[in-house]
């Protein structure tokens, strides 16, 4: 996702003014903007590239400087504002604006307008495209004094005081929930024990389930589907995968609910039948000594 917004300069600074121009305007919508994202991307953290320009006009050296330093101020500000590590925002400096010239001037052909015919304009982007030094480019268009005349009148104005600042915002892949979708593929395949081992190899997979309840949810499942592969449903194995699927339902989990129902009525007759096997088993020891006794006694 991009978005071009103007943040206005003085000439020739980059010093970042809120009340300078239609500043406070733009920058509570870069912030507005920017939270959004980063909120959207929850663990996967998004990364916002402020890409700063100056005009066309002057030495293209200090015209780089100028963009590195205002993409840099506005990094400082977005950072400060929304409290995101440095790394979550980068600043690039790409000179000055030749992109944003050649996109208005090419909405000036053919018909031409702002006091450019459409031939000056189709003269200006073959200068732009064919001609590689910045420098050169400007000495030539300012050759033509009236056709840079017009230019300064309109299209350069706004470029001189304005940090031309492209945001960009990208979606850093989130390979826990990549790494939790292949876990849940085994308990689907009800490869319980694989599923937990396999979360329990990494803390990022952990520390998920602290706080998203699927997760916990499908951390639960694993963990209760591996006691009973290992038939220690007895165990603190057991107890513990109820307490984190209890959790999960707590934290607002669509299935933990369904879950602890069905673990519950697993427990239930795991209960019955334990109970039923003991009681088969008294039954044979009292059977097996009465049957001692009475050889015994013969």
């Amino acid at each position: 996702m991009d978005s071009v917004r103007y943040v206005h300069f003085p000439l020739d600074s980059i010093t970042l003014f809120r009340d300078f121009s239609n500043n406070s305007e733009v920058l509570d919508e870069i912030i507005e903007v920017s939270r959004k994202i980063v909120a959207d991307s929850r663990d996967s953290l998004a990364l916002i590239q402020l890409v700063g320009l100056a005009s066309v006009e002057g030495d293209w050296k200090h015209n780089k400087w100028l963009g590195e330093g205002r993409a840099n101020a506005l990094k400082q500000y977005v950072v400060k504002e929304l409290g995101l590590k440095d790394s979550q925002v980068e600043a690039a400096g790409r000179g000055e604006a030749w992109p944003w010239f050649r996109r208005q001037v090419e909405g000036l052909v053919p018909d031409g307008g702002k006091g450019i015919t459409g031939a000056q304009a189709q003269w200006l982007l073959d200068l732009i495209d064919n001609e590689p030094s910045p420098d050169e480019r400007e000495k030539k268009m300012k050759a033509d004094r009236k056709l840079y005349k017009a230019l300064k009148e309109d299209i350069l104005k706004d470029q001189r005081n304005s940090g031309y600042v492209h945001v960009y915002y990208y979606s850093k892949p989130d390979t826990v929930a990549e790494g939790l979708n292949r876990i849940n593929a085994l308990i689907r395949a009800r490869k319980y024990h694989d599923a937990l081992n396999a979360y329990e190899s990494r803390k990022d997979y952990l520390d998920r389930a602290k706080v998203d309840a699927e997760a916990a949810n499908a951390y639960g499942i694993a963990m209760f589907g591996t006691a009973v592969e290992l038939e220690k449903i007895d165990t603190l194995l057991a107890r513990d995968a109820m307490e984190i699927l209890h959790k999960a339902d707590k934290m607002g989990s669509d299935c933990a609910g369904a879950n602890i129902e069905g673990a519950e009525e697993f427990l239930q007759k795991y209960k019955e039948y334990t109970e039923q096997k003991r009681s088969q088993e008294a039954m044979k020891e009292e059977i097996e000594a009465d049957r001692k006794e009475r050889k015994k006694n013969r």
